[in-house]
């Protein structure tokens, strides 16, 4: 399918919302939420299988904070900022690249034990406690919410996470990627990143693609 523009799908978008029944449940899934993790911060990509029937992109909605959309933003439309209602407190492990201790707080504040846990933690890696703002995956259908009343001039419609939706279109794509490559054969690209020599070669293929070599 070729790829549309922002303005064609977004449009897409609010004519399929206009013509839903009312009181319309749209079921929709993010791959970076989990029943194990039902948050997230930095972004949330939100899929929603039923609108992505129609058009082309990998998601239908981007969720970022309020501190990184611009006026510019050529996806305005679809990004959306918002932002975050509650705190995880996270120790970053260098050693796999990512957060090793996640404790979110949704109200209140830290208690003494999470605190000590932390602490522990924080000792064994190395690096300081960060505070990451983030948004609950009922916070995120409430702004989807207010898009189709701001955009399609629905507010009877309601918007709910559905883990067992399953992962996105590109999310299963990659995952059919990493069964054909063979991860005993790598190349230290940086100082402790190393990438599989099948990634290598598909990077190398997609350069020469996107360059017309």
């Amino acid at each position: 399918m070729i790829e549309e523009s922002p303005e064609i799908v977004t449009q897409k978008i609010v004519n399929w919302l206009c013509y839903l029944p009312e009181g319309y449940v749209i079921r929709w899934n993010s791959d970076h939420l989990s029943p194990e993790r039902p948050y997230s911060f930095s972004w949330v990509d939100v899929n929603i299988p039923q609108i992505e029937e129609i058009h082309s992109w990998n998601w239908t909605f981007t969720i970022v904070s309020e501190e990184e959309k611009s006026d510019d933003d050529p996806l305005a439309d679809w990004v959306i900022p918002l932002k975050e209602n509650f705190t995880v407190y996270g120790v970053y492990d260098p050693q796999i690249h990512w957060f090793s201790l996640e404790i979110p707080v949704f109200t209140g504040q830290l208690s003494e034990a999470a605190r000590l846990t932390l602490d522990k933690e924080s000792d064994r890696t190395g690096r300081e406690i960060q505070e990451l703002p983030s948004w609950s995956a009922s916070w995120v259908s409430k702004a989807l919410e207010d898009w189709a009343k701001k955009f399609a001039g629905r507010d009877d419609l309601v918007f709910t996470w559905d883990p067992t939706l399953g992962p996105s279109k590109m999310l299963q794509a990659a995952e059919e990627v990493i069964k054909t490559i063979d991860l005993t054969k790598t190349y230290e690209i940086t100082p402790g990143v190393k990438v599989t020599e099948g990634v290598m070669d598909l990077l190398i293929r997609e350069f020469l693609d996107e360059s017309g070599a």
